[in-house]
C-alpha cells in the first residue's frame, strides 16, 4: 500500500503496521498508563527545576535506586540523569507477583538549561530518595536595562 505524505511516496506493509501497533499496546499494559508507551524507557524520574536568582536546582525522585547506577552529565547546555532501577525483590525463589506497580529498567531525562552554568562548580547529591543537583548561573550574566542614546 503506498500513501503519499509530504510529497513523498511511502511503502507500508500492513502487517508491519500491525506489528508496531502491538508493541504500542504491549508497552502501555506492562507500563502503565502513567508512562508514555512510545517512549523508549521502562520510566523517567519526576524532576522539579528552579530558577533561583544564582542558581538553578533540580531535584529528581530517585527512590529505590542505587546511586552508583545514575550518571549526571552537563555538556551543551543540556543536563542528563541517566541510570537504571532494578527489581531487588527477584532475589531467592521465583515467585508470582500478585500486584505489580513500580517501575524498573534504564532511564534517561533530559533537560534544556537556558541560563549561562558554570560548569566546574556544578554539585549533586541525594537525600532520602531525591536526587539535587545544583547548576551555578555565571557571575554577571543577569540581564540589565540599556540607556538608548540619541537626539529628540
Amino acid at each position: 500500500m503506498a500513501f503519499h505524505t509530504f510529497g513523498k511516496e511511502m511503502h507500508l506493509n500492513l502487517s508491519d503496521i500491525q506489528d508496531e501497533v502491538n508493541r504500542a499496546f504491549q508497552r502501555v499494559w506492562a507500563a502503565g498508563a502513567r508512562v508514555n508507551p512510545f517512549s523508549e524507557n521502562d520510566w523517567l524520574p519526576s524532576v522539579d527545576v528552579r530558577d533561583e536568582p544564582d542558581r538553578i536546582l533540580i531535584q529528581a525522585e530517585l527512590p529505590g535506586v542505587d546511586l552508583g547506577a545514575v550518571d549526571v552529565t552537563y555538556a551543551d547546555g543540556m543536563l542528563t540523569i541517566s541510570g537504571s532501577k532494578t527489581d531487588t525483590g527477584t532475589e531467592g525463589a521465583p515467585a508470582k507477583k500478585l500486584v505489580c506497580e513500580r517501575r524498573y529498567g534504564s532511564f534517561s531525562r533530559s533537560l534544556p538549561i537556558s541560563h549561562k552554568i558554570e560548569p566546574d562548580r556544578i554539585t549533586a547529591s541525594c537525600r532520602k530518595g531525591v536526587l539535587e543537583v545544583v547548576l551555578p548561573k555565571v557571575k554577571g550574566a543577569a540581564g540589565r536595562t540599556i540607556r538608548i542614546e540619541g537626539q529628540d
